[in-house]
């Protein structure tokens, strides 16, 4: 058992659960036996080439993907290519509760723009397989400002955009704007968020970063838009 199929299983079976796919619907779309995927995903047994493109297909991911291994600063990492974690945060005012997502970047070294995945509402920030929504899309980056453009990989009607400010104060935690068709109400919606390298505690100081202050709602009435006060960076 090999560290590359290991790293390579987990990131088929993370996919597939985050789509809400069985074994058995992967192995009849690959023609294959439903205890050979078993065993592709634990790494039991290694992927040939043409199967790994076949299984990237049936989960509309790029190959490369299933490839990467999470960044490591390690000299000896097992893959050449790997993805960085970000982890997304908002306070959803009608449930009453902060709302995570993870999204895994990807480098592209043949487009202009990097690959995201995007595990949506994950209750644990270390298990993000189990999540409600799973999304795919790109992110663009600018010397002061990210922009994410994602599909919903189950409902083609929900593309959400994401800009995100570069905090010169404080690189790992960055102040954005979630917009898009909302999951639940069907209607569109732009919504205070924070992105941040690392997890964050889901307590009372991080609510009252994501909720809107009063400078947010002053700059909404007085240009008719949905502006965030800059002076928000300064709390992060």
């Amino acid at each position: 058992m090999s560290c590359m199929s290991m790293v390579v299983g987990e990131n088929i079976r993370k996919i597939r659960k985050a789509k809400n796919i069985t074994l058995v619907n992967m192995a009849q779309a690959i023609n294959k036996g439903k205890s050979t995927v078993s065993k592709y995903e634990t790494g039991e047994i290694s992927i040939d080439v043409d199967t790994l493109w076949e299984i990237s297909k049936f989960l509309s991911v790029p190959t490369s993907s299933l490839l990467a291994a999470e960044h490591t600063n390690e000299p000896n990492a097992p893959l050449s290519n790997s993805f960085s974690k970000k982890f997304f945060y908002f306070f959803d005012g009608r449930v009453k509760k902060i709302i995570c997502a993870v999204m895994e970047e990807y480098s592209s070294l043949d487009e202009a723009d990097d690959c995201v995945l995007m595990y949506f509402d994950v209750k644990d920030e270390s298990n993000y397989k189990s999540c409600s929504s799973f999304y795919k899309g790109s992110v663009a980056r600018c010397e002061f400002v990210d922009n994410y453009s994602m599909l919903n990989q189950n409902n083609s009607a929900e593309r959400v955009w994401v800009c995100c400010l570069k905090n010169l104060r404080n690189a790992d935690v960055r102040l954005g704007v979630l917009s898009g068709l909302s999951y639940k109400t069907m209607l569109p919606v732009s919504i205070k968020a924070l992105i941040s390298n690392h997890p964050l505690a889901k307590d009372k100081a991080l609510e009252e970063m994501l909720f809107l202050s009063k400078e947010d709602i002053k700059l909404i009435k007085k240009n008719n838009m949905f502006t965030l006060c800059e002076r928000e960076q300064s709390i992060l």
